[in-house]
Formats: C-alpha cells, structure tokens, sequence
C-alpha cells in the first residue's frame, strides 16, 4: 500500500517539506499528485512553499504555485 504521504517528523514537517527545502522538483510533483497536502504547516507554521523560498528553489516554487499553493 505504500507511505502515507502526510507522515510528519519531529518538526511536523512533511516528505513535501523537506523536498522543497532541498529542491527536489521531481519528488515534490510525485508527492502532490499521490495527495500530499500542499498547505500542511510545520512548527514554524511554515509551508512548502516557504520553504522552498527561502532556499532558493525557484523550480519548486513555481511547481508549488502552479498547483495552488496558498501564498
């Protein structure tokens, strides 16, 4: 059956968190499209999409926004 696509780690931070912080564009689309949320909040109530801001993965965030990511 597979991983849940939503399971946190200690920081609440989901698989699409963390592939956004270091630019997996590939990984990022494969986990949107198996129904990861796009929205879900880490402690830091940061996003995907911040996180992919605010380490430059301009690739990530144009995925992100292209599949509605809240801004």
């Amino acid at each position: 059956k597979g991983a849940r696509v939503d399971a946190t780690d200690n920081f609440n931070q989901t698989p699409t968190h963390v592939a956004a912080k270091y630019g997996h564009t590939e990984v990022v689309n494969i986990l949107l499209e198996k129904g990861a949320s796009i929205d879900a909040t880490d402690d830091g109530n940061q996003t995907a999409l911040h996180l992919a801001v605010q380490h430059g993965h301009l690739e990530v965030v144009n995925i992100l926004l292209d599949k509605g990511a809240t801004i």
